[in-house]
């Protein structure tokens, strides 16, 4: 699509004057592009928004066609092509993040004729981007690829309209008093509401073979995987010695044939009522003093972790199909330190549904939730997180 961008340079107030001044430049210059963009002061109808020559960020952006003297429909404006410009640009709503959370608000804010701008990150999808089988989000009774449910995540937002910057990160943000401000990839985004979806990562054991098998038997939530056929009737391995290690312990109780509890030291750090049902259920025997030095695999599924005593420093291996690494979750909230309240562990925390301690700042998924850590519990919070960001911009949340 061939753009072109106007500065009529009016101080209209009213609707009259830059639209004949659109029409003349239409109609009166030698070749007529196929779609023409010009700037107007606030007040008129409120399409895209964008600041102007002069970077006042309260002016807004129209589009008019040529052929039915008609506005362009938000979702045909080619945001590459307006970039060329080089200056900022004004969105509804930018969503930083591209997992579950991420892409549901997308699809509601596009249904809300939003027309959301959506951050993906270095890696589009999140972490079930990284997952294989997908087994308990509703509507899939066999199951699907965690690559393939943010791909069709994907399409549904991007048929509703929503705009996509791909393999692009948030390197910084203003949020300061509305518009806020972004940089993606160097360039400035200013936005009206902004929904911050950029998950946690767990934390990782940093072991030769960890990163390798990845999939193919590590993993970092029972909930998500414990009941996959790979792990039934086999001895599985949890590590860690918190509430959360006990909780994955137990639970893999239902589909293992005996579950290893892994820990640095002779006792857990659980509270007493979760250290008390781990250890008292008979499929689990805890391994004290005892640290993992590699995870081992062979024919494609993880087979065995070498271990060794903190103690004595003697080394031992140990079979099994599963390793479950439960060692806590980091929030990806460290670009929001200072600008957002956080908790002591840096999750986002959120008042009255999503909104966080700055208006029109909304958030959504794991990077709030510390609890259930879930696809569907992310989509469920996304979804809240686009209609909230909605009643903001409608006037009635704010």
């Amino acid at each position: 699509m061939n753009l072109s961008l106007v500065d009529p340079r009016v101080e209209a107030k009213g609707f009259l004057l830059p639209f004949l001044a659109a029409i003349r430049f239409l109609f009166f210059r030698k070749q007529t592009p196929k779609q023409t963009f010009f700037y107007t002061p606030p007040g008129n109808v409120p399409l895209v928004q964008a600041p102007s020559r002069t970077e006042r960020s309260n002016t807004r952006l129209f589009a008019l066609s040529p052929e039915g003297a008609g506005f362009v429909p938000l979702a045909s404006l080619s945001i590459p092509a307006l970039k060329k410009d080089n200056r900022f640009f004004m969105e509804n709503v930018i969503i930083i993040g591209s997992g579950c959370a991420g892409w549901t608000a997308a699809i509601y804010c596009a249904r809300a004729n939003l027309a959301p701008l959506v951050v993906t990150g270095i890696q589009p999808g999140g972490l079930l981007a990284t997952t294989t089988l997908v087994e308990n989000f509703p509507g899939f009774p066999e199951g699907i690829l965690g690559p393939d449910l943010m791909l069709a995540m994907q399409k549904q937002a991007e048929r509703f309209g929503a705009k996509i910057q791909y393999l692009s990160e948030v390197t910084e943000v203003h949020l300061d008093p509305p518009p806020f401000s972004v940089r993606v990839n160097g360039q400035i985004w200013h936005t009206r509401a902004l929904i911050i979806a950029v998950g946690a990562q767990p934390r990782r054991l940093g072991v030769p073979g960890e990163k390798e098998w990845e999939g193919k038997g590590v993993t970092y939530c029972a909930t998500c995987d414990g009941a996959l056929p790979m792990f039934r009737n086999q001895p599985l391995v949890v590590v860690g010695g918190g509430d959360s290690a006990c909780e994955e312990a137990l639970y893999l109780t239902r589909f293992a044939s005996q579950v290893y509890l892994i820990h640095r030291r002779d006792r857990l750090r659980a509270s007493k009522i979760m250290a008390d049902r781990a250890l008292g259920h008979p499929k689990i025997q805890p391994i004290w003093n005892t640290v993992v030095e590699a995870v081992l695999g062979e024919k494609n599924q993880v087979c065995a972790v070498e271990l060794k005593n903190t103690q004595t420093g003697q080394t031992s291996k140990l079979d099994c199909a599963g390793v479950f690494v439960a060692i806590g979750h980091v929030p990806n909230t460290r670009l929001f330190e200072g600008k957002l309240e956080l908790d002591p562990d840096g999750y986002i925390r959120v008042f009255q549904g999503t909104r966080t301690s700055v208006p029109g700042v909304f958030a959504a998924g794991d990077c709030v939730d510390r609890i259930y850590r879930q696809a569907i519990t992310a989509a469920g919070m996304g979804c809240m997180a686009a209609m909230d960001a909605e009643r903001y911009l409608s006037g009635s949340g704010s």
